[in-house]
């Protein structure tokens, strides 16, 4: 993919996560300021963490539709300039098609993680919030 923006700066192929990271830090803040108070009101309950676990996993799904849809208009693509077999070619297209599934990814995790936590506190013994605590960083290296 076409990684360049304007004729001089080009994005650093590892920084393209980042993208997911500040749309999480954005949606955390956003989500814990005015959605979760709104839904409260509305609801007059607060969202269950298996609610906001599941809530992430919809979204996830939708990221992982995003991404297919993406790369095979990507495909389409090297398929139609006949790039498929020349190695390090670069496809047309550019790198700002990824940032919809990255955002929708980041927000998926501001979902998930916190309501994992919150379903270790109030459903594991005490003796073992720690562990459960720290099996979501062991989840979140793995992945």
């Amino acid at each position: 993919m076409d990684r360049r923006l304007g004729s001089n700066f080009k994005i650093p192929a590892g920084s393209m996560l980042v993208v997911a990271s500040i749309s999480n830090c954005i949606f955390l803040a956003i989500f814990d300021q005015f959605l979760l108070p709104t839904w409260k009101k509305l609801t007059r309950r607060p969202l269950t963490p298996l609610q906001r676990i599941g809530v992430g996993h919809v979204l996830n799904v939708l990221s992982m539709v995003i991404s297919a849809l993406v790369e095979s208009r990507r495909l389409k693509i090297a398929r139609a300039k006949h790039l498929q077999a020349q190695p390090g070619a670069i496809v047309p297209m550019l790198v700002l098609w990824l940032f919809p599934q990255l955002v929708i990814n980041g927000i998926a995790d501001a979902f998930h993680f916190p309501g994992q936590v919150t379903l270790y506190h109030q459903e594991l013994l005490v003796s073992l919030r720690s562990t459960g605590t720290a099996l979501i960083s062991v989840v979140i290296a793995i992945a």
